[in-house]
This record gives structure tokens, sequence and C-alpha cells, in this order.
């Protein structure tokens, strides 16, 4: 909970300096925003899933040829 306070807490003054300071409407900080929270999420989510494991699947040929034809 401290940390959605805090992120609050940065956002707002954030927002209003870059509203300020850059001379950009409303709408353009809004789509700056929403573009970089797009960014950062596909980041995210590309060192979560490396962390997993899940490419591993694809690049190790042994076990792809396992998974395609499978030994008893």
């Amino acid at each position: 909970m401290k940390i959605y306070i805090i992120t609050l807490l940065f956002s707002f003054p954030a927002w209003i300096l870059i509203h300020w300071g850059m001379g950009l409407e409303e709408a353009e900080v809004i789509n700056e925003f929403f573009y970089w929270g797009l960014t950062l999420l596909i980041i995210g989510a590309s060192f979560y899933i490396g962390q997993t494991g899940f490419p591993q699947i694809f690049f190790g040929s042994k076990r792809l040829s396992q998974l395609i034809v499978p030994r008893s």
C-alpha cells in the first residue's frame, strides 16, 4: 500500500512539471505517459518471460526434438 501512495505523491508533481514546464497540452501529456507506460510494460514482461525459462523450450534443440518425437 505504501508503494501506491509514494507513486501518487511523485506522479502528480511530475504531471504538473511536465504540463507547465514543457508547455504541452493535457492530451499530449497523457499520450506520452501512455506511450512510456506501454514501453516499460513490454520491457518488464520480456524480462519476466526470460526469467521463467520459457524461451529455453525453443532454443534447446535436444528438448525440442524430445517434445516433437517422444521416446519410450
